[in-house]
């Protein structure tokens, strides 16, 4: 108000008439220019609080808006589609179905069929999280899995063990002949009669694929490694997996045989202490790496395809409690790692 007066003063005295007889006093410039500036800051103060009210008004509807581009893609995108196929875990006393991966784009092995073959790798665990599951989620292929847990390459002492042996397996197999495997699969594990029959389902004219999974068992059983006299002695390592080898190729040639290693594990002493692999002697004096190495020479002479899991599969000493539940056997991340790397490696063969 006191810039007001101020500014009105001179315009009154510029206003002034004159005294007769004088001359008008003309209104000087700087009067009219402050009279401009006037009228320009009450324009501009008449600007700015049009531009207040604008920026009052506007984030009510920009909220609004921001509501409504939030929620229109729920409305009207597609809902997001993804398929996992599981096979539940058997509960009679029917044999398991064979695991065939389903997806939306057929995978490699697609219609291939795949038998598996093993130790307690394999067989301890049947239903959707055991490692040939994995191996058909990987491969597409339909695989059984015929795994007999305790059992070997070679001979066991035991009849219940010994008659699901592979080279015992390989005899059955050639003649269409299980009288012994009948005979002796109550004396094995309690899921023995259920893996007998799923076995006798499998039409192995129509097989493409057998996977070889033994060792380890043999290795802790004192298996011999080789006998010098007779390389094809189903009583050591290497002559049980070459009459396995040879028999079913004879029966069956059509069927790509693919011999996977023992894998990493670990020994406990009775005080409790961890001995690796590699200074683990059994009693032979051979390590598990022999057997291995030993396992993979013979598959060399018959050129097959060899599934390396000791190596390969990245299993060992520092990682060895997050994927074995007791220094052996496979956790369900470890049966899943080693499916994978399974179906992998045959993917990588196999054509």
């Amino acid at each position: 108000m006191q810039e007001q007066e101020q500014n009105q003063e001179p315009l009154q005295e510029s206003g002034q008439q004159p005294e007769q007889g004088q001359e008008p006093i003309p209104t000087p410039p700087k009067s009219r220019n402050r009279r401009g500036w006037l009228y320009l800051l009450a324009v501009l103060n008449l600007v700015v609080l049009l531009y207040s009210v604008i920026q009052i008004i506007q984030p009510a509807r920009q909220v609004d808006t921001d509501l409504t581009s939030f929620h229109s893609p729920i409305t009207t995108s597609p809902p997001i589609r993804t398929t996992v196929t599981t096979t539940a875990p058997s509960t009679d006393p029917k044999p398991e179905p064979p695991d065939t991966a389903e997806e939306a784009n057929p995978l490699p092995l697609t219609g291939k069929t795949i038998v598996c073959f093993g130790d307690s790798l394999f067989g301890m665990n049947r239903d959707h999280t055991s490692t040939p599951s994995y191996l058909a989620k990987r491969t597409g292929g339909t695989v059984y899995n015929v795994g007999f847990g305790g059992c070997r390459m070679s001979h066991h002492p035991y009849t219940g063990y010994n008659e699901f042996g592979m080279s015992a397996l390989a005899d059955a197999i050639a003649r269409n002949d299980w009288t012994a495997q009948e005979a002796a699969a109550s004396q094995g594990s309690d899921y023995f009669p259920q893996q007998l029959k799923l076995l006798k389902s499998i039409d192995f004219e129509a097989v493409d694929i057998i996977v070889i999974h033994y060792g380890t068992n043999d290795f802790t059983g004192g298996i011999p490694i080789e006998s010098e006299s007779n390389p094809k002695d189903t009583a050591t390592l290497t002559g049980a997996l070459r009459h396995s080898i040879e028999t079913i190729q004879t029966a069956y040639p059509q069927i790509r045989i693919y011999v996977s290693l023992p894998v990493y594990r670990y020994f406990t002493a009775e005080d409790g202490t961890i001995i690796l692999p590699e200074d683990y002697y059994n009693a032979h004096q051979n390590t598990l790496i022999q057997f291995v190495e030993a396992i993979r020479a013979v598959a060399g002479e018959y050129q097959l395809p060899v599934i390396d899991g000791y190596y390969g599969l990245g299993v060992d000493q520092s990682n060895a409690k997050q994927y074995l539940i007791d220094g052996t056997h496979h956790t369900a991340e470890g049966r899943k790692r080693f499916g994978y790397f399974i179906g992998s490696c045959i993917l990588a063969d196999y054509s």
